[in-house]
């Protein structure tokens, strides 16, 4: 009996010192991961600075003046769409199909030009580097600036885009035209799709916008978040998000990068990997990394 219990001292007192280096090793790797997170927020939030002084000044002016044309043509356009559909209950059944598929094909737009930004080109990409890609590079460094930037930044790029229509449109009898009324209710979803990101992101949006999105009608917050993991490969629907668990279903995106890896050799989110500091391979190479 004694010599067993001495056995038991000794196994004992032999466990003490190896506890004490597995304790020990883990104080230094847990000291290790974080400074290493901390150097991290350091060069994200330097990127982040930086990223933010390239939004030019011709771009900021620009963006006010198209956001003023954009609102006064808008008031002239939607108002003749309203007016239209006082006292006919069959146009206001046929708007909120318009309103529907509108949102549906803005979903998919602004899911398309949201991958191929983040996916591919750099600020140094002619016409869209400065005043298009920097946009999202600096998303991904610090998702929460968006918040901060003005009405003018956040939708600048859509009403540009969508102002050649507004404007042509508004010059237009709208009654009796089906493919101008869902064409204007599709400029207005773009219009308005970096604004419900910007609301995605916000800490406590208005109440309205908490409804629409617990409704399910515009993105939420809380699903809009998986886009926001390394590598940033998914979920880049924003306007209603109804088409991401689709999309990622179907594996639309990484097949997309196959596809243009394969015929061109371009690596998906090179140059956001560089702001973010994260590692970015091919498609194929992920699989290969895993069987390794």
């Amino acid at each position: 009996m004694s010599t067993q219990v001495e056995a038991t001292k000794n196994e004992k007192i032999e466990s003490q010192p190896v506890a004490e280096n597995n304790k020990s090793n883990e104080v230094v790797e847990d000291s290790a991961m974080i400074t290493k997170f901390r150097l991290k927020r350091q060069q994200q939030k330097s990127a982040q600075v930086f990223l933010q002084s390239q939004y030019p000044k011709s771009k900021q002016i620009a963006d006010v003046v198209v956001a003023c044309l954009w609102t006064g043509f808008a008031i002239r356009l939607y108002s003749k769409i309203i007016w239209s559909l006082l006292g006919s209950p069959i146009e206001i059944i046929h708007l909120l199909i318009y309103i529907a598929s509108a949102a549906l094909l803005a979903d998919f737009v602004s899911g398309m030009i949201h991958w191929a930004c983040d996916t591919y080109g750099t600020l140094q990409t002619p016409v869209f580097g400065k005043t298009l890609i920097r946009s999202f590079r600096e998303h991904h460094v610090d998702p929460t600036a968006i918040t901060k930037h003005p009405f003018a930044e956040t939708c600048g790029n859509s009403f540009i885009v969508t102002l050649p229509w507004v404007v042509i449109a508004s010059f237009f009898d709208i009654s009796g035209s089906p493919i101008l009324v869902f064409g204007s209710v599709a400029a207005f979803w773009l219009a308005f799709t970096n604004q419900i990101h910007k609301f995605a992101h916000t800490y406590n949006p208005p109440a309205v916008i908490k409804y629409l999105q617990k409704s399910r009608i515009i993105l939420q917050g809380k699903t809009h978040n998986y886009h926001h993991f390394s590598p940033y490969d998914r979920d880049y629907c924003i306007t209603t998000g109804w088409l991401n668990p689709i999309f990622l279903r179907l594996d639309l995106w990484k097949k997309m990068e196959q596809i243009i890896f394969d015929h061109t050799g371009t690596k998906p989110r090179e140059d956001d990997k560089h702001w973010t500091f994260q590692d970015a391979v091919a498609p194929k190479q992920e699989e290969e990394k895993k069987q390794i």
